[in-house]
């Protein structure tokens, strides 16, 4: 059952409602039990296992990326019930961002009290593991942060630090947008010479899609995704705005030097070689990791 994105959107602008309200709106009689139809459809079939090394992104230290990991019904069902089921408030940053934690509280030495995902976040963990996009001598991964992006809302550039395995999954739904690595804060900042950050590598992350970074993306490197309204990609590697798994979403682009005026994925061209997409709706990230428990 597909679910309705303008009633989405309008849950987006109201704080989180008194479960009884919520039953008020939403009899449990008329209201299908989404997070189990969910769970069901990831694990009622055991899903084939991938091979992780098939979705590296070339020239990268390290980065994986599998587009639409989730069909449209899926991303439907779990966005239903992350703004249905879960009547969590969100935690508002001052940037704009949003975002609730599951899985328990990290401290700087891991996982400072452990509390179960939801069953929907659950079968999620359960699937990358059982399909070896996780590889983790610990087991599937116990703790995801959920974000919520307007347009124009970001994240500075950091790093994750210590108390997590270093093997970070993100998955996008709604809507996508650029990230961007650094390999210092230095090159987060825009140059004096022509006013470009030095980006050590950059990620278009499309609603539906998965994406791994580990090694020295994730150990020494920052990633950060820019406060703005539209990103600018290229597919030429001489470009500053280059970026590195073009080839693996579902955008294309014409050649430089060649023009054209047909809207390609969520491109708006802007010339060959190099387009606008437009921030235009809401997006959630699912930021899913592996906590060990702290020693202390």
């Amino acid at each position: 059952m597909a679910v309705n994105l303008k009633n989405i959107k309008s849950l987006l602008k109201q704080k989180a409602q008194p479960k009884e309200e919520v039953k008020q709106d939403l009899p449990q009689s008329a209201v299908p039990d989404y997070s189990k139809l969910f769970c069901e459809k990831l694990l009622s079939e055991k899903q084939p296992r991938l091979d992780l090394e098939s979705y590296k992104v070339p020239g990268t230290d390290t980065a994986y990326y599998i587009k639409d990991y989730l069909n449209k019904e899926q991303e439907q069902t779990l966005l239903h019930c992350i703004f249905n089921l879960d009547q969590e408030r969100w935690f508002e940053m001052k940037s704009g961002r949003a975002l609730k934690r599951y899985g328990g509280e990290v401290g700087p030495t891991g996982l400072q009290s452990q509390e179960p995902l939801p069953p929907y976040f659950e079968a999620i963990a359960r699937g990358l593991y059982e399909r070896g996009l996780f590889p983790c001598e610990h087991g599937a991964p116990n703790h995801i942060l959920l974000n919520k992006y307007k347009p124009g809302d970001g994240i500075m550039p950091h790093k994750d630090g210590p108390a997590y395995h270093p093997f970070v999954c993100i998955l996008s739904l709604n809507s996508g947008l650029i990230l961007n690595i650094w390999e210092t804060l230095e090159d987060s900042r825009p140059s004096t010479e022509d006013g470009i950050p030095k980006y050590k590598a950059r990620f278009y992350l499309e609603p539906r899609s998965l994406f791994i970074f580990t090694e020295k993306h994730y150990l020494d490197h920052f990633h950060g995704i820019e406060e703005a309204v539209e990103d600018r990609i290229s597919n030429d590697p001489a470009s500053p705005w280059y970026v590195h798994n073009l080839t693996m979403t579902n955008l294309t682009l014409p050649n430089k030097g060649e023009e054209s005026e047909q809207l390609v994925g969520a491109a708006k061209q802007k010339q060959g070689g190099e387009a606008i997409i437009e921030r235009s709706d809401f997006r959630l990230s699912l930021t899913i990791r592996y906590v060990p428990l702290s020693k202390e």
